[in-house]
């Protein structure tokens, strides 16, 4: 089927070929009858351009009938059949190769059409003439003259069909659109004018005026309103016009005697197509470049970047405002109008870094440099913004720049992200750091506090005579050191709380205890600013994080601080912790400082806002602290007077729930231990110093052996005899305790029942849920002697009972 639907199409060409010869035969003009026009010529380069050269058959089988038709005999035929299928072919390659837009929307492409018509034109007619004047069909004097009318001729073909075809077919093929039907109402018009002229009007023809010079001005007109697809009907329709009528009679052109004259209607013809197809190719390139400039200029003025554009130096003066777009005035508060043929100076140099950034900017201006940087700038209503700025040359072609395009973007949003993530992550840093220093320092302070008491007590167990001075100043030493240290511990415990990473490790939270904690980082500034009242009722225990709560309270305590001025005497900052009268726990910070202007108010909790000068803060706590709130489904509220003070209230839903408080340590001077039930201890501790310690304080009351090793002391305890305790500390290089504890759990389940776990800090995220689920206890370092030894005594009395069982 296929090649049967082939063939037929190839017979059907060879039909439309012959065809198209007879039409063109029609109208011979002058007395050597020739047709100035052969439009084999336009549908075989139609199609083999449109279908490709699969299709020169059919070209070769139409042009040797036509050939034999007008009575040339069969060697000769077939070879002037090949000479217009060569033809055909290198006019449709050409096309190809030249990439010729088919729509002939371009000069470029216009010419490209026309250069190759003509080219495989003269191509055809050598070839042609040739073979006629070889076999003696045609005189070698007149082969010149002929040569020339067969390649205009076909050239003429061409330019008349195949404009009109590609154009036609260069966009949806599916419906005519309204420019074909505009179009075809120029080739109607044309056909009247021909009416008019057959119906005997001498007015518009006569011997020396054709009406081609009457259409010719139409033809122009369609090319202006129609484009390419116009102009190349109303040529055609010229051309029609042209030959019709010098055919008839009328016009210069049917005065011909000779062939050669036909060059004459000819060139018209050439002139009429070329004139009217660049016309229109020149109309729609300049109506592609202004849509383009349009387009453009629609795209700049609606880009969310701001962009202005200027001339170079012009001195004295500087350079001068060209151009701006409409984000341009949003981010200045200038209209365009205001900015036009002004300097750049006025928007860019007002800034207060204006000083340093200003001059490179003009010195890119000026030189006619690319330059990148920020720089504030001050808005007419004088806010600052924080802009990217980037100035470029614009240089056409190669010549030298005669304007400057400068951009701005407003990157102040993006400054304080990028300075709130910072401080974050200095922040998480620090909090990071604070709990490795605690778990770092609670080791070997814990060894101090417990070699210091034990030398407490050992002292206390002398007996000398009375009034030795040395042993009352040495304990009174041993007493002030042992003051210090646990005042170190609290320092450090107060560290762990505020360093504990929020949201993930809520609890139930006593407010009163938080606020004990906060009192007592913030108490040295207190101390030397303000009279502290204190009034930590009880209040309800709240479901929070106990870290992100202490950082809330500390920053509201330091806010406080901060607003009076170091006139202890005169200041006073009351604390109060209690029930809100709808059930919600409460927290009170007032202070008598200078209070919050009432027009600042309401934007105190806005990130990065700050009312303090350079280097005074960041403008963060506050928002930090209501967004802590907030998450914890609590409120934040702020009462001010100017000149009078400030009062904060925290308002947070209760929890349901018991709050384990752990008392805070107080120095004091210990006596000797209480006599207990006497057991066999194991220490376990990679700090040698710690271990030994412990074993002084434990010691002589139980029998104690220490380890620094994970490995040794599960050796130990597997080969016997039995220990009572197991005081193991929680994480060590090597066995950790928890490793240790889970061994055990796995060989010998009442053994790991006997394990006291002691920790200096639970760091990783692993400790701190081991803590959380395990049922041993867990004794934190630094720890007075008095929870060791009632530790120990427990889990004692927990091994008799298990032991009467």
């Amino acid at each position: 089927m296929k090649i049967a639907a082939y063939i037929l199409r190839l017979l059907a060409l060879a039909l439309a070929f012959v065809l198209a010869a007879k039409a063109g035969q029609l109208v011979p003009v002058g007395n050597a009858r020739v047709s100035p026009m052969w439009p084999p010529a336009g549908l075989t380069l139609v199609v083999l351009t449109l279908a490709g050269p699969r299709y020169a058959p059919g070209v070769w089988l139409g042009s040797f009938m036509t050939a034999r038709l007008g009575g040339l005999h069969t060697p000769l035929s077939s070879l002037l059949a090949t000479a217009g299928t060569i033809e055909a072919l290198t006019g449709a390659w050409l096309l190809r190769r030249l990439a010729v837009d088919r729509r002939l929307a371009r000069v470029r492409d216009v010419l490209a059409f026309v250069g190759s018509a003509v080219v495989t034109s003269a191509l055809g007619a050598m070839m042609g003439v040739g073979l006629l004047a070889a076999w003696g069909r045609l005189r070698w004097a007149a082969a010149p003259g002929s040569a020339a009318v067969w390649c205009v001729g076909d050239a003429m073909g061409m330019m008349m069909i195949a404009p009109v075809v590609f154009t036609l077919r260069a966009r949806s093929p599916r419906a005519l659109q309204r420019p074909h039907l505009e179009a075809v109402a120029v080739a109607v018009l044309f056909a009247l004018t021909c009416a008019i002229v057959f119906s005997g009007r001498p007015a518009l023809g006569s011997a020396t005026h054709s009406p081609a010079f009457l259409v010719f001005p139409c033809a122009m007109w369609a090319a202006l309103r129609f484009g390419p697809r116009g102009a190349a009907i109303a040529a055609a329709a010229t051309s029609v016009v042209a030959i019709v009528t010098t055919s008839l009679g009328y016009g210069p052109f049917a005065l011909g005697k000779r062939v050669d004259d036909v060059l004459l209607l000819q060139l018209f013809m050439s002139t009429v197509y070329l004139t009217v197809l660049l016309l229109a190719a020149a109309t729609a390139e300049r109506a592609e470049a202004t849509g383009q400039v349009a387009l453009l200029a629609a795209a700049v003025r609606a880009s969310g970047e701001a962009v202005l554009i200027t001339d170079l130096e012009r001195p004295p003066a500087g350079p001068r405002i060209l151009f701006t777009n409409d984000a341009v005035s949003r981010l200045t508060g200038y209209d365009e109008a205001e900015m036009l043929d002004k300097t750049p100076a006025l928007l860019l140099g007002r800034g207060p870094s204006a000083t340093h950034e200003w001059p490179r900017i003009e010195e890119a201006l000026v030189a006619a440099q690319p330059f990148q940087g920020e720089m504030v700038i001050l808005r007419r209503d004088g806010a600052e913004v924080e802009i990217d700025v980037h100035v470029s040359p614009v240089q056409e072609d190669g010549d030298a720049p005669e304007h400057m395009v400068v951009t701005c973007r407003d990157v102040t949003e993006r400054n304080r992200i990028r300075t709130k993530l910072a401080l974050a992550e200095r922040m998480a840093t620090v909090g990071t750091l604070a709990a490795g220093v605690g778990h770092e320092i609670n080791t070997p302070l814990a060894f101090i506090i417990a070699n210091l008491e034990g030398l407490s007590r050992r002292l206390a167990a002398l007996v000398l005579p009375e009034g030795t001075a040395d042993l009352d100043a040495l304990q009174q030493s041993v007493r002030d050191s042992l003051e210090g240290a646990a005042r170190i511990r609290t320092i450090v415990r107060d560290l762990k709380t505020l360093s504990r990473d929020g949201d993930g490790e809520r609890s139930l939270v006593d407010l009163a205890k938080v606020m004990t904690v906060a009192l007592n980082m913030a108490s040295g500034d207190i101390g030397r600013r303000a009279k502290l009242v204190t009034d930590l009722g009880a209040s309800p225990p709240v479901y929070a994080s106990e870290g992100r709560m202490g950082q809330v309270l500390l920053n509201l305590v330091v806010n406080a601080m901060q607003s009076m001025s170091a006139a202890p005497g005169e200041n006073v900052l009351r604390v109060r912790t209690g029930t809100a009268p709808d059930g919600r726990a409460l927290v009170e910070v007032e202070d008598t400082g200078g209070g919050i202007p009432s027009a600042v108010l309401p934007r105190i909790f806005e990130p990065f806002f700050t009312t303090k000068g350079p280097g005074g803060g960041t403008g963060l706590g506050l928002s930090i602290c209501h967004q802590i709130v907030s998450a914890s489904g609590g409120e934040i509220m702020v009462d001010s007077t100017e000149g009078k003070g400030t009062t904060v209230r925290v308002l947070l839903p209760a929890a349901t729930g018991e709050v384990v408080t752990t008392p805070s340590p107080v120095p004091a001077s210990f006596g000797p231990a209480v006599p207990t039930q006497r057991g066999r201890v194991l220490v376990v501790d990679d700090e040698i110093r710690f271990a030994r310690s412990v074993r002084w304080l434990l010691e002589p009351e139980h029998e104690v052996e220490v380890t620094a090793d994970g490995a040794e002391a599960l050796d130990w305890i597997a080969r016997g005899p039995a220990f009572d305790v197991i005081l193991c500390d929680l994480q060590m290089p090597g066995l950790s305790g928890m490793e240790i504890h889970a061994k055990l759990t796995a060989t010998s389940p009442e053994e790991a029942k006997k394990m006291v776990f002691v920790s200096g800090g639970a760091v990783t995220a692993e400790a701190r849920e081991f803590v959380r689920v395990v049922k041993n206890p867990v004794l934190d370092k630094p720890f007075r002697p008095e929870a060791l030894q009632a530790i120990v005594a427990e889990v004692l009395a927990a091994n008799s009972d298990r032991a009467a069982e």
